[in-house]
């Protein structure tokens, strides 16, 4: 499942149903995304109405639809199934923000592409599992956690993987439902859950906590 880009931010929604169900992130991946416009065979710019892509497509893409006003624009589920639909379609008026992949797949004629904003623009996606894995060479650890509702919780617990030498990768915060103004936390972190000192690092940030749970330790895919 996508849970980061490189343009747009994290994926919220991916954040929210890592803490609904319990699932493990066993694996991730770093894929460059760069998408085109595409319509049914015979369409040209001119006559486009209507764009369909999924949010984050679109989101990806705002500069170039920024100089289209007059297309409506249509959230669907992906930017694959955007593509399907398209084609099953056969609106010459009607085309898909997708991948040149999903495009060819689906009988599609490119009008435009690359049109994402940011050239540089790579979505990290992970790997989830119902139960956890760990496979040898993992180097990346991350951990869902909330905090006492008091002054300096945040700061207590960053000072845990500062004393004990944790390199804080990322930071994501979503609120908690039914509790305003309180906020769960994701965190990924470099470190081998085996290595010595981790289970340590882990007790105090268990005992700072009011809330932890290990998500998963694997190998980082490296930046893009």
């Amino acid at each position: 499942v996508p849970i980061e880009n490189s343009s747009t931010g994290s994926i919220n929604q991916v954040y929210d149903l890592l803490s609904k169900y319990g699932h493990f992130i066993v694996g991730e991946q770093t894929v460059k995304v760069e998408h085109c416009l595409a319509a049914p065979r015979g369409a040209s710019l001119e006559g486009i109405r209507e764009v369909c892509s999924h949010e984050q497509g679109l989101l990806q893409c705002a500069g170039y639809l920024k100089a289209h006003p007059d297309w409506v624009q249509r959230p669907r589920l992906n930017t694959a199934e955007s593509a399907l639909f398209v084609s099953r379609q056969g609106d010459p008026a009607r085309a898909a923000i997708c991948s040149r992949r999903a495009a060819r797949l689906y009988g599609l004629e490119v009008l435009a592409g690359p049109i994402n904003s940011n050239r540089e623009n790579y979505t990290r996606f992970v790997v989830v599992s119902p139960v956890m894995e760990r496979r040898e060479g993992s180097d990346k650890v991350s951990v869902l956690f909330r905090l006492p509702h008091r002054a300096g919780s945040l700061h207590e617990l960053l000072t845990v993987f500062a004393v004990n030498g944790l390199n804080l990768l990322k930071l994501e915060s979503r609120p908690i439902l039914g509790r305003s103004w309180e906020y769960r936390f994701f965190a990924d972190f470099s470190g081998d859950l085996t290595a010595p000192g981790m289970d340590g690092a882990l007790l105090e940030l268990f005992q700072t906590a009011e809330q932890l749970r290990v998500l998963g330790n694997y190998r980082s895919s490296g930046e893009g």
